[in-house]
């Protein structure tokens, strides 16, 4: 019995090791998808100096690859002193202008379980900042956005709207 039980424990813990890499392998694919189709639409106008150049991956977090085309170096730092602010607002404005693309890249990012960085890029002097939204964030992020744009939605629940 003891013969049969060792090899039998070690099959059982490398099939849970392939099962459990499979899901990672699986979300790193939702992800790599959704960094493709985002980048095919760029560039994007992101506002009135914010333009979106392209996305990518970096530790499981989709980045997304703004440039800001400021005529003076200032707005930049404006960004820095004000961060938590900024990041705020740029949360408020997703949900505020949610559409099906936007739903649909945010839940694809939730699905994978990844963050999301929006990086900033001064066309003037070439400094960046970074506005990082964990797994966290961008989960509650998109149940919101899933909620405003669905007039029942507290009797809806969000697995069932897509």
């Amino acid at each position: 019995m003891k013969k049969i039980f060792l090899p039998l424990s070690i099959c059982f813990f490398a099939l849970m090791f392939i099962a459990c890499d499979f899901g990672r392998d699986k979300a790193e694919m939702r992800l790599v998808k959704a960094c493709r189709d985002f980048t095919e639409r760029c560039p994007l106008p992101a506002g009135k100096r914010l333009v979106c150049d392209s996305s990518g991956i970096e530790d499981g977090y989709l980045v997304f690859f703004l440039r800001i085309n400021d005529k003076e170096p200032y707005l930049l730092s404006l960004f820095r002193k004000n961060k938590a602010e900024y990041k705020e607002q740029i949360k408020n404005s997703l949900l505020s202008n949610a559409d099906e693309n936007g739903i649909a890249l945010m839940k694809e990012i939730k699905k994978s379980q990844g963050g999301m960085v929006l990086r900033v890029r001064s066309a003037t002097t070439g400094r960046e900042i970074n506005f990082r939204y964990t797994p966290e964030e961008v989960a509650e992020i998109t149940d919101r956005m899933l909620k405003s744009v669905f007039e029942d939605a507290e009797n809806i629940p969000v697995e069932e709207v897509f």
